[in-house]
Parts: structure tokens; sequence; C-alpha cells
């Protein structure tokens, strides 16, 4: 079951870190943390209805995205920044295992 928002703190679940993140998605780089807050998301899956989220993570050309509904997969695009989703996941572990 998704916690509340204001639990999630810094965009992880409780007893994740970035390290964690790059393990169980098996990424050879650094994932990266975004400011949610500067980035336009939309759900392709919902007909482009855009996305409040509350955490995103670059994971190395594609993109983690928290909201109400859980983590959402998607890719930025490169022109303007913003970033379509196609598929929500749930929870992170099953988000990282479908990169």
């Amino acid at each position: 079951m998704l916690k509340s928002m204001s639990e999630f703190g810094d965009g992880l679940p409780e007893g994740w870190d970035l390290d964690r993140v790059r393990a169980v998605g098996g990424l050879r780089d650094q994932p990266a943390l975004l400011p949610a807050a500067t980035y336009v998301v939309e759900d392709r899956v919902d007909d482009l209805v855009e996305l409040s989220p509350q955490a995103i993570l670059d994971c190395g050309g594609l993109c983690l995205v928290l909201d109400f509904a859980g983590w959402h997969m998607g890719q930025m695009d490169a022109d303007d920044g913003s970033i379509v989703c196609w598929a929500c996941y749930g929870d992170l572990a099953t988000a990282l295992r479908g990169l």
C-alpha cells in the first residue's frame, strides 16, 4: 500500500537510497533525483493527463516518477524537458525491475 506523500521525505521510500536504487535496477550509472516541481509529467495511458510528481528518478534515459498512484515509468523529451509516462508499476522495486 502506498504511503502518504509526506512520508517519502526526499522522494524515496523509507529504507531506500540511490545506491539501493542502482543495485535493484541493475543500473550502470548512478541514478539522480530530479526536482519534481520543475518538470511537466504526463501519463500517456490516460490520454496525456498531467501528473503531480512527488519525486523523479533519472535512471539513465528512462525516468521513474512518483505520484499518488505509485511509480510511473517514462522518458524525458530532449526538446522540451517534459516527461511522458506509459506505465504505472506501483512500488519502487517493481518499477526498477521493469527498467
